[in-house]
Formats: structure tokens, sequence, C-alpha cells
């Protein structure tokens, strides 16, 4: 198995957990773009050093808050202090009303 995941492992680089706390997430805006919903998110580091991609994971919600959509966005190349913007691009799904968007992970 080690086998197999050393060459994924060498290209991506090291994924590291890292505190919630040390990216601060926004969500920007979430409207409907045609027949997907689009929703921009903001990332800014608190990190100690340079984070090669941040992921973040956007959920979409429906009038009752019902989560009816997930995706996730990736920013590369985010250096400490620094506030980058994505966006996340999802089938638009009946009556999507909000989105919210949350850190997952980032490697180093």
């Amino acid at each position: 198995m080690l086998k197999i995941l050393a060459p994924l492992i060498l290209l991506l680089g090291p994924i590291q957990p890292a505190a919630a706390a040390t990216f601060d997430v926004t969500t920007e805006r979430a409207g409907r773009d045609g027949a997907f919903m689009r929703i921009n998110f903001g990332v800014k580091s608190n990190a100690d050093r340079l984070a090669h991609s941040i992921f973040v994971d956007c959920t979409a919600f429906d009038s009752s808050q019902a989560p009816v959509n997930t995706g996730t966005g990736v920013i590369k190349n985010i250096q400490p202090g620094e506030k980058a913007f994505g966006t996340v691009n999802m089938r638009f799904e009946t009556d999507m009303k909000s989105a919210s968007c949350r850190f997952s992970h980032a490697s180093y």
C-alpha cells in the first residue's frame, strides 16, 4: 500500500492537519449563475509559512437551512498574512437559498 501512495505523496506534498484557527474562512457571496450555484469564499492565512494548497468545503442550504449540496474549492500558494479568494461551483438544486464555507485541510 505504501508503494502505491509514495508517488502520490511526492507529487502532492505532505498533507498536514492544520488548526482551523490558522486559516480564517469567510463566505463572501453565493448566488445562482444559470444551472450552477456559485459560492465565493475568502481565506486569510495566519500560518507561519507558505501553504501550497488550502482546501475549503462549502455547503448550500435551502430555505429551512437543510443542506442541499456541497462542494470543495482550493486556493494555491498563499503566503502568511495574505488573503486570497476562491470559488466553488455546484449544480443548482431546487430552493438553494444560502451557503456556508469552512476550512477542510492544507498542504505545506
